[in-house]
């Protein structure tokens, strides 16, 4: 998921993608009128490249980002991505590890690019 649960006037929650602020008037399908936005929040949530951790905390950065920097200690070797309405923010691994993407290692190493399309086209 991807979206931005909402409140609306009417209690009803619905998802946004993008996020609506709060006063935004939008489109209530099951009250069949327009409603007023009273709370907007994106999620931010955990997911472990090495195991099935996933989990949301709601509006919390601080739980999110101190349970991601706990898993990582405690499992060696798993890299726990940080997401805020569905979007990477951060990553977190071990102590010492580093949790570079190859297409991040390839910015900084700017050489190398030439090498890997070749390889690429090949395939």
């Amino acid at each position: 998921m991807s979206g931005v649960p909402a409140l609306l006037d009417c209690y009803h929650t619905m998802i946004f993608d993008p996020q609506p602020h709060e006063g935004d008037e939008v489109y209530c399908r099951q009250c069949g009128d327009y409603r007023t936005v009273t709370s907007a929040h994106a999620s931010w949530t955990l997911r472990c490249s090495a195991c099935p951790l996933a989990r949301g905390y709601g509006a919390d950065e601080h739980e999110a980002r101190r349970r991601a920097i706990r898993h990582a200690n405690k499992f060696p070797g798993h890299v726990v991505r940080i997401r805020k309405a569905g979007h990477v923010v951060g990553k977190v691994s071990a102590s010492g590890e580093s949790t570079t993407d190859l297409l991040e290692w390839l910015k900084d190493h700017p050489n190398h690019q030439s090498g890997l399309r070749s390889i690429v086209t090949k395939l």
